[in-house]
């Protein structure tokens, strides 16, 4: 693995020290940790959203489609949204 970043990087991460964002290149390296984390549990959401939604793309090429009432999604929406911010 490269330890490698592209010039722009590191010109933002040279204002970064300079602005004090990071004291330590310990700082910047668990700065990177945590992207690093946080960009391994978007992509594994979005695999979980994918696999949720492929079985409606399915359906939908086999012409199994219904056409949507969008103003009725909205409302049933936010009637949902607003029983969960009751609840909360």
């Amino acid at each position: 693995m490269s330890n490698t970043i592209p010039t722009d990087l590191e010109q933002f991460v040279s204002q970064q020290f300079a602005a004090g964002q990071f004291h330590t290149p310990n700082e910047l390296a668990e700065a990177v940790r945590a992207a690093a984390v946080e960009l391994f549990d978007r992509d594994q959401r979005l695999k979980e959203l994918q696999a949720e939604v492929q079985p409606a793309l399915d359906r939908l090429e086999q012409g199994e489609g219904v056409e949507a009432d969008f103003e009725d999604i909205k409302r049933r929406g936010s009637e949902r949204l607003a029983s969960r911010i009751k609840r909360d």
